[in-house]
This record gives C-alpha cells, structure tokens and sequence, in this order.
C-alpha cells in the first residue's frame, strides 16, 4: 500500500487523497484543487483534512525527534 494512491471509492475520497498529498508536497495548496475541494466536499471538510493532515505532520515530527521507530515496542513498566 505504501506509495500507492488510495483505492478512490467515491470522489470525495479521491480528492481529499489529492488534497492531502498537495498539503505534504512543496509549496501552497494550488487554487484550482483548494476550489474543487470547497466546492465538491465543503469548507468544513477541508478544514478537517488540513487539521488531521497537520496532526499527522506534528506527529512524525516528535517521533523522529526521539528517534521512535514504527512498531517499537512499549518501555517495560516498573
């Protein structure tokens, strides 16, 4: 699954895949896509994806600034 785009279901699954690959690539959400994406699945819907898309960020940030890796385990309690 890594790299591949998502299996696009429904328009608005596929366009909020394109919305959030925009977001995580260089340079500004392009006009065109920002209006299909209001037009097609709401303001409010695009605010979610940006904040879950800048959560995600935030989180891959924390992880790599403690070096966690994927599937670490837990710490053993004491």
């Amino acid at each position: 699954m890594r790299g591949r785009p998502p299996v696009r279901s429904h328009r608005g699954g596929g366009l909020a895949a394109d919305v959030a690959t925009a977001l995580t690539g260089p340079g500004p959400l392009p006009g065109p896509l920002y209006d299909t994406a209001v037009r097609t699945l709401g303001q409010e819907a695009l605010d979610a994806i940006v904040f879950v898309i800048v959560h995600y960020l935030a989180l891959g940030v924390v992880l790599n600034a403690y070096d966690v890796q994927a599937g670490s385990p837990a710490p053993a309690r004491k």
